[in-house]
């Protein structure tokens, strides 16, 4: 497994999801050519925002804080990308996305869970059965690819 990633950090205001001034700020870790998205929970008015600096403009307290704020997040998605370098673990924008939020080590997918019920189950129940989990499992994956927009979701 190689050790070299390209790997970038992008922020920037998101002006088509909402209307008014206040627009919410999105951040972007892409891993050789692999994005992922999230919303940083945060607002910032829209004339405030510099998109080629990636942060509020001016100096006022409000700025000031949101650049912070700005700043500790670029960093805490460095070491995320720093810790899975050191763990020799296979590293990807959707793992690096998952341990920024949270979820990387304590919460499991939905394609984990499923992928649990079929081992456990697979010895134990009958052909019809299965058929119907099948039926099931593409479903799930239609919804989750069409509506959610993602592979796979996390549980909680």
């Amino acid at each position: 497994m190689s050790n070299a990633h390209t790997f970038s950090i992008l922020f920037w205001v998101y002006s088509s999801r909402t209307s008014g001034d206040k627009k919410p700020i999105y951040a972007r870790v892409t891993i050789n050519g692999k994005r992922a998205n999230f919303s940083l929970k945060l607002k910032v008015d829209s004339l405030q925002w510099d998109s080629n600096r990636q942060r509020a403009k001016g100096n006022s307290q409000s700025a000031r804080r949101l650049n912070s704020y700005l700043d500790q997040a670029h960093a805490k998605l460095v070491n995320c990308y720093q810790i899975l370098q050191l763990k020799n673990e296979l590293i990807t924008a959707q793992l690096i996305k998952a341990t920024y939020l949270g979820e990387h080590e304590t919460r499991k997918t939905l394609q984990e869970l499923i992928s649990y019920h079929n081992r456990k189950t697979e010895n134990t129940l009958a052909d019809g059965t299965k058929r119907n989990f099948g039926v099931t499992l593409r479903y799930l994956d239609q919804f989750l690819k069409e509506k959610k927009k993602k592979k796979d979701v996390f549980l909680s």
